[in-house]
């Protein structure tokens, strides 16, 4: 069976080959000579150094191909519950290559310890129908995360689409309401997230703001 809470990394001579796996039926892969923790934070669909593909599983084989700019590269192989055994193909040079590949546990050490405060500050326009925009303004609010999420590598990047989240949310409750909908919603320019120190807690500056608790998948709960 595939596992989706980790990822999946085969070792070069001087850097590591990562694969990852959604539900959704999506796969990526990158190379890169960080640790399985430091590489988490960037490597997601979308990012520009990711090569994308989906993933066809029969018994226990499994084959794919993933695109980037630079190509596309073929591979398929058999899957065990921590390993895969893959071949690939380069369909841009013909080079071949088979690796094993061990897999990384990391979603759910993410989400262990005591639970942490931080202030998360978004920078966004309103957008308009007729392609007018407001001012950059200002919206805060708190994001209640596991000790370990917060302070592991990448904090940003996951926080980032942790708001992205967020504000997808409150454009679809803006549509949803289709009478008093006038077509107007946000885009989100920036995000910055500090954590909060123990003594900053106890004060409760959240009071009056909104305050959502992470959950798996980088969803979110309003708390308040």
């Amino acid at each position: 069976m595939i596992r989706f809470d980790g990822l999946y990394q085969a070792e070069q001579d001087d850097y590591y080959i990562y694969l990852r796996f959604f539900g959704d039926g999506t796969v990526i892969t990158a190379n890169s000579s960080g640790q399985p923790e430091e590489v988490v934070g960037w490597f997601q669909k979308g990012h520009p150094s990711v090569s994308t593909g989906v993933y066809t599983i029969n018994g226990d084989e499994i084959s794919f191909s993933a695109a980037n700019a630079g190509g596309l590269i073929e591979y398929n192989g058999q899957l065990t519950d921590q390993t895969l055994s893959l071949r690939s193909y380069s369909q841009v040079n013909g080079f071949q290559e088979e690796y094993e590949y061990h897999f990384v546990e990391l979603f759910t050490a993410l989400f262990e310890g005591d639970p942490v405060y931080l202030r998360v500050r978004c920078l966004d326009v309103l957008r308009f129908q007729d392609e007018t925009e407001s001012d950059m303004q200002e919206w805060v609010f708190f994001l209640r995360v596991p000790s370990a999420w917060a302070f592991s590598a990448g904090l940003q990047e996951r926080v980032t689409r942790v708001a992205v989240n967020v504000y997808d949310s409150l454009n679809w409750q803006a549509g949803v309401h289709r009478e008093h909908d006038d077509g107007a919603r946000y885009a989100l320019e920036k995000v910055e997230a500090v954590i909060l120190g123990a003594d900053l807690e106890q004060r409760r500056p959240w009071a009056g703001q909104s305050v959502y608790e992470l959950l798996p998948g980088e969803k979110v709960h309003l708390v308040k």
